[in-house]
C-alpha cells in the first residue's frame, strides 16, 4: 500500500512543481495553463502507470482499480490542502474547473490494467480480432 500511494504523491507533486515556473503563463492565458497542466498531468501518469505496472505479476485489472481509485483520492487531499488555500475556491468550484480532471487518469490506468490483464489470461480466452 505504501507504495501505491508514494506513486500517488509523486503524480500529484510532479505537476505541482511544473506550474511554479508556469505562473506567469497562468496569468496571461488561463486556458493555455489549464491545457498544459492537463497534458503535463497525463505524461507523468501515464508514465507512472507504466512504471508501476512492471513490479505487478497478476490480478493487473484490481491493481488498476486500486491505484486508480487511490491516486485520484490523494490528488484530491493534497489539492485540498495545498492549493485551495491560495485559490480560495468552493469545493464545488475546484472540483468543476480542476478535480474532475483527475479522473483522466483512469483512461490511461484501467486501460493498462486491463490489457495486462488479457495478455495474462489463458490462450482459450477468446480474443478481439
Amino acid at each position: 500500500m505504501l507504495k501505491r500511494a508514494a506513486y500517488g504523491v509523486v503524480i500529484w507533486l510532479i505537476p505541482y512543481l511544473a506550474a511554479i515556473p508556469l505562473l506567469p503563463v497562468m496569468e496571461q492565458d488561463l486556458l493555455f495553463f489549464k491545457t498544459l497542466m492537463i497534458v503535463i498531468g497525463a505524461v507523468v501518469g501515464g508514465l507512472a502507470a507504466a512504471h508501476y505496472f512492471l513490479g505487478v505479476s497478476d490480478r493487473f485489472l484490481r491493481e488498476a482499480v486500486l491505484i486508480t481509485v487511490l491516486w485520484i483520492a490523494i490528488s484530491w487531499l493534497l489539492d485540498l490542502v495545498a492549493l485551495l488555500p491560495f485559490t480560495g475556491q468552493s469545493i464545488p468550484r475546484y472540483f468543476a474547473e480542476t478535480g474532475l480532471r483527475y479522473l483522466a487518469l483512469a483512461a490511461t490506468t484501467l486501460a493498462a490494467g486491463y490489457v495486462l490483464s488479457r495478455k495474462a489470461a489463458p490462450a482459450a480466452t477468446p480474443r478481439p480480432t
